[in-house]
């Protein structure tokens, strides 16, 4: 995992998070299944049982699945949703990267020296925004390709607030 970390954009580190989703989103699925129920319930019997004198979970972790607040795999689960935050944060974080760079031009422009946009008769777009645009264009459509519609939908909202802030705050 460590290897695949250093190049966020590769099929395999997007694989990686995809299996990631896939398997948090089944345990979502799974905590409210009634098998999944009933092995709770008999954790929470056997956790009564002592084993060498000692419990065999916490009376906390019994208590908290004996009240059925949380589900069996909610620790993985937490961990599964973490992983997956980690990775979207690199993959967004290389993004901005590339974005970065090639929107130096662009936040050289001098905006009052422009042209008023009532002078011109259509709208466009900045040729020193072009490259920058591009570069999300192709990153978007990679993503696409690579990532299942509920991370890609993440990825790209989560791209497109970072760029808001890169754009209008910084």
């Amino acid at each position: 995992m460590k290897e695949e970390s250093r190049s966020p954009m590769s099929p395999r580190y997007s694989a990686i998070l995809n299996a990631a989703n896939y398997i948090s989103t089944v345990l979502a699925d799974w905590a409210d299944n009634l098998f999944f129920l009933q092995l709770q319930q008999a954790v929470v019997s056997l956790a009564e049982e002592e084993e060498d004198g000692r419990p065999v979970l916490s009376p906390m972790e019994a208590g908290r699945l004996a009240s059925l607040e949380g589900s069996l795999f909610e620790s993985l689960l937490a961990l599964l949703n973490r992983l997956r935050g980690d990775m979207i944060g690199r993959l967004l974080d290389t993004v901005m990267r590339d974005v970065r760079e090639k929107a130096q031009l662009y936040r050289q422009d001098r905006w009052l020296s422009l042209p008023s946009q009532c002078d011109q008769a259509t709208m466009s777009l900045s040729s020193a925004a072009c490259p920058m645009m591009l570069c999300v264009r192709d990153h978007l459509l990679n993503l696409q390709q690579l990532l299942c519609a509920p991370l890609f939908q993440a990825v790209w909202q989560g791209l497109a607030d970072r760029l808001d802030n890169f754009l209008y705050q910084d």
